[in-house]
């Protein structure tokens, strides 16, 4: 599909040929995108937790874009690991919604802001970043993390009647450290099988901090 519409912008010429594989890369990647999105939306509505949903792809979207961490091999893995990731989610919180669940994903939320402040960003080492861009990564995921932190524990002091719903912002902040701890385990041994192997110019994480 990401073909076809390339080669009908082509033939347009909206856009030239000797970028097709850019566009190509990006239409794979807006089509996957919004697949998801409406996957996952389907998911929350079947569910009956529509609108705790869309707060936590808020949260999640919002951190993830600049944060980054561990990626799929393909669009279709990213996908299938994503809905799962949120199926889990959505059956953890429902199973233990009268144990607490809340204040663990409170403590959970504030740890896993420590972590993200400290990593990001973890980029994709086939597609790294450069100095600037890391930089605004940087920032950006920070601020973006502490706001999201902030509001949701505020949220939950102040309304405990949607601490429920607050619950799926606060698993959202969790996934997001997850992927950015995996990410940058994964890196690191990447990193050292090259250093160890003499392939490739080693990555300097310091930068990250």
């Amino acid at each position: 599909m990401a073909g076809k519409i390339t080669d009908y912008l082509i033939q347009r010429k909206v856009i030239d040929e000797g970028v097709k594989d850019v566009y190509i890369y990006g239409s794979e990647l807006l089509i996957s995108e919004i697949f998801c999105t409406m996957l996952i939306l389907g998911i929350g509505t079947y569910a009956g937790c529509i609108w705790e949903t869309i707060l936590y792809l808020c949260v999640y979207t919002s951190i993830r874009v600049y944060a980054g961490g561990y990626h799929a091999a393909t669009h279709r893995n990213c996908i299938i690991m994503f809905n799962l990731f949120y199926m889990e989610i959505i059956y953890i919180i429902k199973m233990l919604e009268n144990m607490s669940m809340e204040m663990i994903l409170l403590y959970g939320s504030l740890a896993s802001g420590v972590f993200i402040f400290i990593l990001v960003p973890v980029e994709d080492l086939r597609k790294p970043l450069e100095m600037g861009e890391r930089a605004v990564y940087r920032k950006r995921a920070r601020t973006r993390s502490i706001f999201y932190i902030a509001s949701l524990v505020v949220a939950y002091s102040m309304i405990p009647a949607l601490r429920d719903e607050i619950a799926y912002g606060m698993a959202a902040v969790c996934e997001v450290a997850l992927l950015v701890i995996c990410g940058y385990i994964k890196n690191m041994l990447i990193v050292s099988k090259r250093k160890y192997s003499g392939r490739g110019k080693e990555y300097d994480y310091s930068s990250n901090l």
